[in-house]
């Protein structure tokens, strides 16, 4: 979903599942984390105003989980990612930084030594209350449809790219 939304695009016309099932985990553990899961795919698709039609499964040594969204609609709707100038203004619907974040907290739970390393400018109490803050971020979909009242030139994702 937010590659169509980062191009402008908010009406998505139909979702696909992707699910791959962890073959480490116990039956038991399949059972109860899959259904959740897809509940939680199905209940954004419904946040989204859209439906999931299909899509695939397999079984492999890692829990994943993401989708294709298709829309189709006409030229003029598409904001494409490639006409920003010098000068111009960027309007970020999230904060930058959240992948980063959570990144630090693994540090911070399972590598100790990594954390250490950055202990000295940030505290555990502030990685924990940004972390949250990010996952609050991530959790809430970019359907920001209001935005494109105004004239925009360009929408891109920012997800794993810098910003020079």
């Amino acid at each position: 979903l937010s590659d169509l939304y980062a191009m402008g695009v908010t009406d998505c016309d139909n979702m696909l599942m992707l699910l791959s099932v962890s073959n480490k985990m116990s039956e038991r553990e399949r059972d109860v984390v899959i259904p959740l899961m897809m509940k939680g795919f199905n209940d954004c698709a419904q946040e989204a105003e859209t439906q999931v039609e299909g899509g695939q499964s397999v079984l492999n040594p890692w829990i994943t989980i993401g989708g294709v969204a298709t829309a189709v609609c006409p030229p003029e709707n598409i904001i494409m990612p490639y006409n920003i100038c010098p000068g111009d203004v960027l309007v970020l619907t999230k904060p930058l930084g959240t992948q980063l974040m959570v990144n630090v907290k693994n540090w911070l739970d399972l590598e100790h030594s990594k954390f250490n390393n950055i202990r000295h400018v940030i505290s555990e109490e502030t990685v924990q209350k940004v972390h949250d803050y990010s996952v609050k971020s991530m959790i809430r979909l970019n359907r920001t449809g209001n935005v494109f009242n105004f004239s925009f030139l360009l929408c891109m994702i920012l997800s794993n790219l810098a910003i020079l």
